[in-house]
């Protein structure tokens, strides 16, 4: 289940998280794939450096990505106005 995220939240896994996701997980690029487990999780987890757990915590990221995309991308989407019709 995806967290409740801030639009500034899902807009940095758009512009940020997104690029990468699907690139090669290492210790440059670790924190990016913390971050948005973080954020997509509601949690607020800290791992010390880049191991096995966290080459798991990058697959969950880019999972819940992949799960969720539509989701994030509605709330960077301003919300739609209804019109109502006259009857």
């Amino acid at each position: 289940m995806l967290a409740k995220i801030s639009k500034t939240d899902a807009e940095w896994l758009l512009r940020v998280f997104a690029p990468v996701r699907g690139g090669r997980v290492d210790n440059s690029t670790f924190k990016t794939f913390l971050r948005a487990h973080n954020i997509m999780k509601g949690v607020d987890r800290q791992v010390g450096c880049f191991s096995c757990e966290g080459r798991t915590i990058a697959k969950i990221a880019s999972s819940m990505y992949d799960q969720y995309e539509t989701e994030i991308k509605a709330i960077t989407s301003p919300a739609k106005k209804t019109r109502k019709k006259d009857v």
